[in-house]
């Protein structure tokens, strides 16, 4: 009994995390102009496109 409750609780707490949260569920650009969020140690930027250069330089 005891196994089987401990097992239903873990169920339960790892659904929660499983779940995506609205900015997982994105996938496409979103339109409009660039924006930058938030600082910059720990941001985003919205509207952004891929850079198309060449990456070895930046090695």
């Amino acid at each position: 009994m005891k196994k089987t409750a401990i097992a239903l609780l873990a169920l339960l707490a790892s659904g929660a995390s499983l779940a995506a949260t609205p900015w997982q569920k994105i996938t496409h650009p979103i339109a409009g102009s660039a924006q930058s969020i938030g600082a910059f140690s720990n941001g985003c930027i919205v509207g952004a496109r891929r850079c198309r250069c060449n990456p070895t330089p930046f090695r």
